[in-house]
């Protein structure tokens, strides 16, 4: 569901921004969605500062220990 990716990357745990030459930036985030689960989420940054979630799916295994 959309809200479930919106909220994950707005109440973010962790924030990773990733390397790119071009923008948009992209962040890679860990967050819980509305039924507590965790995705990881890929989040484009505009010039103008709006957001916009452009990959959302459940964390994977990888990035649990960034939590711990």
């Amino acid at each position: 569901m959309p809200e479930d990716a919106i909220q994950a990357a707005q109440w973010a745990l962790w924030i990773e921004p990733l390397v790119d030459d071009d923008a948009p930036r992209r962040e890679l985030r860990l967050g819980f969605d509305t039924g507590a689960r965790l995705l990881e989420t890929v989040v484009l940054i505009l010039e103008s500062g709006d957001e916009m979630v452009v990959h959302a799916m459940p964390a994977r295994r990888k990035y649990l220990d960034l939590l711990l």
